[in-house]
């Protein structure tokens, strides 16, 4: 970095460094170029520098992906009892709070936040990965569960310990700029929801004579 772009943002708001922005036209179908470089302005907010074909600089986009507040995993079990069986299967669903943008709900980021850009994202389920509460898990793996007898997530508790099973949840996504074509974000953000707790119980069996 040259001495001139360190001092010239000294006066002026902005961290710096000055840097100069200069564009120049390319096709989207080839990236041919259309025309030279045409410096259109210099600034000390370098992070506010549109990306490439006019796109909000990487950054905020990015930004806006991962403080979204995304719907929270919450495991559901067949038998719906927090007391099941021990070495008996429990079957594991994945459901999703209501609080939180799930998969395929788009949101919208206000222009304001986005130097006058429409900006909208939607998350996109990519894996999710049970943790049983035992010290085991499963995942990560697409399949979000269903109940007996379809479902093919199921795990069985060994003892009667108290366990908090949980699931986390990685999101990816994409974005479209301004009306454009939805493009890929090509990041992933991790949620784990809150755990619920089973208790497991052992019941034992014993003959008696019938009443007389």
């Amino acid at each position: 970095m040259c001495t001139e772009a360190e001092i010239k943002c000294d006066t002026a708001p902005g961290d710096g460094p000055w840097m100069v922005i200069a564009r120049r036209e390319l096709l989207t179908e080839d990236d041919s170029v259309q025309s030279t470089w045409e410096e259109i302005g210099s600034t000390c907010f370098p992070e506010a520098i549109p990306g490439r074909s006019g796109q909000v600089a990487d950054a905020r986009i990015a930004k806006a992906f991962t403080v979204t507040k995304f719907a929270l995993p919450v495991p559901a079990t067949d038998p719906p009892r927090a007391d099941p069986l021990v070495n008996k299967p429990v079957y594991f669903t994945t459901d999703f709070a209501e609080a939180g943008y799930e998969s395929g709900e788009i949101r919208t980021i206000p222009p304001g936040q986005m130097l006058g850009r429409d900006l909208k994202i939607v998350p996109e389920l990519k894996n999710i990965t049970y943790d049983y509460g035992d010290g085991t898990t499963h995942g990560p793996t697409t399949n979000t569960g269903a109940p007996y007898p379809d479902g093919t997530i199921t795990h069985t508790y060994e003892t009667t310990d108290p366990v908090q099973p949980r699931i986390t949840a990685t999101y990816t996504g994409r974005y479209s700029l301004d009306g454009g074509p939805w493009r890929p974000l090509g990041i992933d953000v991790e949620v784990t929801g809150n755990p619920i707790t089973l208790t497991p119980t052992e019941y034992t069996t014993e003959l008696v004579q019938p009443p007389t």
